[in-house]
This record gives structure tokens, C-alpha cells and sequence, in this order.
């Protein structure tokens, strides 16, 4: 099977205007262009009504949050299985301990207000908008899997966002800092590196082109959730409230999920377990077990082709004809 053939589990969404735009940067000032990434931060701001404040990379950002809110070393954050694992870099970067709690990914997490956590990290898993808690100190709300906003999202004290390769809208691995208070968002600023020229044209293009990207993945959503599955799996619900960061199907059993997946990697597919990411913290947790014994990850990206897509669909109900019983 030659390389050509194959199609990726994930693929950065780059287009020809990005090319085109770091193009153009390169020549002008790769390094340092603070009017630019102000732009960058300015179109931020303006979709998610807050303050945004843009950082060279998460350990930066969450360097920041440490200085800015005044913990100290060894406070306690909890968070959740699924915890990007550079959030989790930078607050040991900081040295801040966090905490995962084994509420599944989908509900808001219950924390004791007297546990002694300094905050409570809320991630909107997989595009989902999940409630912010109530009443348990310092909200950090994750919009890595939130590009723009749905109801329920925002209400968090600060908001924070990884801009990685990906991403849905990508920028160069920087990070977002969203808050309410502009003198919050001055003290941010005190403490950040401001990502380079490059970057900030990289992710100016990609915001730019937001509608057209996302509107792409849902097409392609929309197109596998009307797959015929024989009853060998279930195919995740639509609802026009979410953003569609993955697409996983989830089995009854381990053995159907590996037959399907041997399948289509045996045509050049390269689908695989639906857990994004692991450490040994989330090893045992009950929601993280499930979904990485019995779901499966297909190829969802604004890059993917009519006809990768169609051929992936095919390969499923070819699957699903011989395991008709």
C-alpha cells in the first residue's frame, strides 16, 4: 500500500490562504509584529465579547494565571479526564498539582467547596457545552473544543484556549486567555511573551476562514451520522449545539470495535481508539475505560476530501454487510 492511499486519522486543517499568509509574513516581520497579533486578539475578543489576551504557548499562559491570581506553589486545580495534555504541562510547569475527578467528560463536575482546590477546570469535551459549576471558586472554562460560542459557554470566570495543530481553528500551538475585567486582562499582559509575527498570521488566516471551516466539519458530521450501522454501533446524536472537534462511534463489545478498526486500516484508514489522550492520573476512570475499550475515532477535518470521505463510508458498510447475520 503506498503512502498516497492513506488516510489519517488527523490532519491540520491548513489551507492555501494560510500558506499564502505566513507567505507574506515571512518576508515582512516574522518575528515581532505586536499591531498584527493585536488584530488577532481583537477578532478574539469581539466573537467571544471578552477580553482576549493571546500567549506564545500554554506553559506561558498558565504561568501567567499562577502570577496574575496569586497562587502559590502545590495549589490544587481539579480537573476532569479530559484535560488536554498541555494544559497539564504548563500547570506542572507552574507547579500547580491537578486533581482529575471521574466525572464523565458530558456533566458538570461536583466539587466539595471546602476540598482546598484553588479552581475547577471545565472542559467542553468533543465540542459539547458542558454546564459551568456553581458556587466552587475560580471556574477555568477550556474552549479548545469550543472555537466559537453555543449557549452554556462563556460563563466561566476565565476562559482559556489551546490554538495546537489540532485545533479547529489553529494557531501555531499559542494559547487564549478570555476574562471579563480589563484590568484582569492588563496583569495578563504583564506577564505574557506575545506569540511571533508568524504565528499571529497563521492564526489571523485561520480565524478569518472560521465559518467555512466549521460548516465543513459538519457536513462531514452529518454525512457519517447517516451511515447504516447494521446495529453493530451507535452513531452520536446531532444537535445543532455543538461543534464537531471528533467523530467516534461507540460498540457493545471491545471485539466489534477492533474488527471494524482492523478493517478499515487493512483499506488505508487509519481510525483508532476514541480516547484523544491518556496518563497514568485517568488509567482507572470508569468514563475514560469505556470509551477507550468500545469507541472508535473516525477521520473528521475540514481537509478531508468528498471522496476520502465517501470511501471511509464505504468501507464501514462494506463491514457491516459481511457481519449481517
Amino acid at each position: 500500500m503506498s503512502e498516497r492511499t492513506v488516510i489519517p486519522l488527523v490532519r491540520p486543517d491548513l489551507t492555501r490562504k494560510d500558506l499564502e499568509a505566513v507567505g507574506r509574513q515571512m518576508v515582512s516581520a516574522p518575528f515581532r509584529d505586536d499591531a498584527l497579533v493585536d488584530r488577532w486578539e481583537s477578532m478574539w475578543a469581539q466573537i467571544w465579547r471578552r477580553e482576549a489576551i493571546l500567549f506564545d504557548d500554554p506553559v506561558d499562559a498558565v504561568v501567567a494565571l499562577k502570577e496574575v491570581l496569586g497562587w502559590r506553589d502545590g495549589v490544587r486545580v481539579a480537573a476532569g479526564a479530559g484535560m488536554h495534555p498541555a494544559w497539564r504541562e504548563g500547570f506542572a510547569a507552574a507547579w500547580i498539582r491537578v486533581v482529575h475527578h471521574d466525572t464523565a467528560p458530558q456533566q458538570t463536575p461536583v466539587i466539595s467547596s471546602d476540598g482546598g482546590f484553588a479552581a475547577v477546570f471545565v472542559e467542553h469535551f468533543q465540542g459539547i457545552p458542558i454546564p459551568v459549576p456553581v458556587g466552587q471558586g475560580v471556574v477555568l472554562e477550556d474552549l479548545s473544543s469550543m472555537p466559537l460560542p453555543l449557549p452554556g459557554t462563556g460563563e466561566g470566570a476565565i476562559q482559556l484556549m489551546l490554538l495546537d495543530g489540532n485545533a479547529m481553528i489553529q494557531g501555531g500551538n499559542a494559547a487564549l486567555i478570555l476574562c471579563r475585567e480589563g484590568a484582569l486582562a492588563s496583569r495578563f499582559r504583564e506577564y505574557r511573551t506575545p506569540p511571533s509575527g508568524l504565528v499571529a498570521a497563521l492564526g489571523m488566516s485561520q480565524l478569518e476562514q472560521r465559518e467555512c471551516l466549521l460548516q465543513r466539519r459538519t457536513l462531514l458530521a452529518s454525512r457519517y451520522r447517516a451511515m447504516r450501522s447494521g446495529g453493530w454501533f451507535k452513531i452520536p446524536s446531532g444537535t445543532s449545539e455543538r461543534w464537531w472537534h471528533g467523530f467516534h462511534l461507540m460498540f457493545e463489545h471491545e471485539a466489534q470495535r477492533d474488527g471494524l478498526m482492523a478493517f478499515l486500516r487493512k483499506g488505508g484508514i487509519l481510525a483508532g481508539p476514541a480516547w484523544p489522550f491518556s496518563f497514568p492520573e485517568v488509567e482507572n476512570m470508569a468514563c475514560r475505560r469505556q470509551l477507550e475499550r468500545l469507541g472508535l475515532a473516525l477521520p473528521l477535518y475540514a481537509s478531508l476530501t468528498d471522496a476520502q470521505q465517501k470511501r471511509i463510508i464505504n468501507r464501514i458498510h462494506r463491514w457491516v454487510g459481511r457481519n449481517v447475520q
